[in-house]
């Protein structure tokens, strides 16, 4: 009984500390308190034991009244847990509960800079070895195998069919790298840019769809502060060293895990590195600005002919064979860095049979949503605010007021009242711009007269974003797509001018080609790891210390990481309910009544009691009535 005491003690305290990010000291008062609470009932349960022996004259031997009797053992490990953060670390590890970093020094001309590194495979080790996990690992293969005509996972992808590694290990670990940039303090406070950081994430590919927005399976690899990686000239190098180790041994190797008591081998392989672009360049060795220059790491196109090649056909790819012989010229000739758009050789290639040129899919979050559509968008709201005399600025900023989403914090931000100006800019979030660009809709399309150009942009581009962000995507729309991209670059340029084109809108050329490698692009977005920026950055400000601020972070993960993997069943579906209430089915509406038939294959009687609910969650996807979006 005390070690299933012990188990949810560990759960309590690890949940109290890391879910809610407490301070230190909070914890451990908080976690006096229970001890307090739980010597009293102990005691008195202990009273009450004793008691009803001596009624029944039954009188055990020493050694068993002392072990009936004995409560410190449970109150002891309590104390261990709760007294000080270094017995609490020193117990989990003990236990073999926990995945703790390692602080790793180099030297950066005469400074030495430190980052953080968890051991990716003790964390694939620990997730894998519980049997939901495992069991899930050949699903999405199997699952490829029925679907032909549809891609749904990157095993549907030209690149896991065409590699030898999957061939031979079709329900190998697939494992996803993320690399993003983190603000901890206010973007436009005095603090702005001190205190940031770069995290490099992992996540299992082999997770069904429907999971991968869970926090819990964001594992993190890499912490270091951004100021070494600028101090380094956005050199990786040393940072990455003990990642690829890592990752070659479990191509080559496999890791052991214990499943059910049974000792399995499992290998894994590095599927895609996602980042914005900029970092995607310098990890990449690819040159790291875009106003010049062979901006693109799929193609040779300069930015000045970004504006009159709308097809990925009139474009000269780069290949294996030509980026080798880049690498050779640069080596030969630094100069030529500006000729061919390539800076270095990539780290990863120390993997075996890693290719740069398909490493990197692009993500759309940065592409679509902090890049194409608020540009898009602003170019279409100025156009129709020069065609429409009944459209304002303060017009769609009420019917932005108006709309009930239901997730309030995703609304658009107001558009500033200069929209007009070239200086000015769509802000908000990615997920705001997001909702801006899918609800224009219902914000102006009262007042756009029909045949309007600029309004035939927004529908085209729409039609993209509605493949491009699919979670299944057939090959006709991939045909379509290619279509499409053409014909929004063309129009765009024509309606707005062809110096209004981004380079994220350039990337759109490659996005069929791209998709057919890597399955729907949406599998390896970086918007799941918004949430995730919010924990760091809550846990640096509830933590009040900015020393040494990738250890304290990363330590902190990892704490939260064991109390996320305690539980056996990790891939457990979850819903909530709010707003219910009974009503008799003969109620309803005779159209709803035959809909609710059809849909569940069921002769329900007239009598018979439902629950209408106003909303509900289904593994992290909200439904609520009269909203609109998430």
């Amino acid at each position: 009984m005390l070690n299933t005491l012990e188990k949810h003690l560990a759960f309590l305290l690890l949940r109290l500390r890391e879910v809610h990010i407490l301070l230190a000291s909070v914890h451990a008062e908080i976690a006096k308190d229970i001890q307090n609470l739980l010597l009293i009932t102990l005691s008195s349960f202990k009273d009450l034991i004793c008691q009803y022996l001596l009624k029944k004259y039954i009188l055990p031997l020493d050694n068993d009244w002392a072990h009936i009797t004995d409560t410190e053992r449970l109150l002891q490990f309590m104390g261990e847990m709760s007294s000080n953060e270094n017995r609490l670390i020193g117990l989990l590890k003990s236990k073999k509960m926990i995945a703790m970093p390692r602080q790793i020094d180099f030297r950066i001309n005469n400074t030495t800079a430190v980052f953080q590194y968890i051991p990716i495979l003790e964390v694939l080790s620990k997730l894998v070895s519980h049997e939901d996990v495992y069991n899930c690992l050949g699903d999405s293969y199997n699952q490829s195998l029925s679907n032909n005509d549809f891609m749904m996972s990157f095993c549907d992808s030209e690149l896991f069919h065409s590699d030898n590694f999957f061939s031979e290990n079709p329900s190998a670990l697939q494992i996803q790298l993320y690399v993003d940039k983190v603000e901890l303090c206010n973007p436009i406070g005095a603090k702005r840019g001190k205190h940031k950081v770069t995290a490099f994430y992992f996540l299992l590919g082999n997770i069904p769809s429907e999971f991968r927005s869970k926090q819990k399976f964001f594992h993190l690899a890499l912490l270091i502060e951004h100021k070494f990686i600028k101090m380094a000239e956005y050199d990786y190098t040393e940072v990455l060293r003990p990642l690829i180790y890592d990752l070659n041994v479990l191509q080559r190797e496999g890791i052991e895990v214990s499943v059910n008591g049974l000792r399995q081998r499992l290998k894994g392989k590095l599927t895609g590195i996602s980042a914005d672009m900029l970092s995607a360049h310098a990890i990449g060795g690819f040159q790291q600005y875009f106003h010049t220059g062979r901006i693109c790491r799929f193609c040779m196109v300069d930015k000045s002919e970004i504006g009159n090649n709308f097809s990925e056909s009139t474009l000269r790819l780069r290949t294996p064979e030509i980026h080798e012989y880049h690498l050779a010229a640069i080596i030969d000739n630094a100069a030529n860095k500006n000729v061919y758009g390539v800076s270095k050789k990539c780290d990863f290639l120390e993997l075996d049979n890693f290719d740069v040129l398909t490493a990197f899919p692009p993500d759309i979050m940065h592409d679509l949503f902090e890049g194409i559509m608020p540009v898009t968008l602003k170019c279409v709201i100025k156009h129709l605010l020069r065609s429409c005399n009944t459209l304002s600025v303060n017009n769609i900023n009420d019917s932005i007021n108006k709309i009930h989403l239901i997730n309030s914090s995703n609304r658009p931000c107001q558009l500033p009242k200069n929209i007009a100006l070239d200086k000015a800019h769509i802000n908000g979030t990615a997920v705001q711009k997001l909702e801006l660009f899918l609800l224009f809709p219902q914000l102006v399309g009262n007042d756009v007269p029909h045949g309007n150009i600029g309004w035939e942009v927004y529908l085209i581009l729409r039609e993209i974003c509605d493949i491009v962000i699919a979670p299944i995507v057939d090959s006709d729309s991939i045909y379509m797509l290619e279509e499409l991209v053409a014909m929004f670059l063309k129009t765009f340029s024509e309606v707005f001018g062809y110096e209004y084109i981004i380079p994220k809108m350039h990337m759109l050329v490659h996005y069929p080609r791209l998709i057919r490698l890597f399955g729907p692009l949406r599998n390896f977005w970086c918007l799941r790891f918004e949430s995730k920026y919010q924990y760091f950055k809550k846990a640096a400000s509830n933590g009040r210390c900015f020393k040494n601020i990738t250890k304290t972070l990363s330590k902190r993960h990892q704490m939260l990481q064991c109390w996320e993997m305690l539980t056996d069943d990790m891939l457990l579906s979850n819903y909530t309910v709010s707003g219910n209430a009974p009503r008799f089915f003969h109620n309803l509406d005779v159209k709803v009544q035959e809909a609710i038939r059809l849909l569940l294959n069921l002769d329900i009687e007239g009598n018979e009691t439902i629950v209408i609910a106003k909303s509900i969650s289904v593994d992290s996807i909200f439904y609520s009535i009269k909203a609109v979006f998430g």
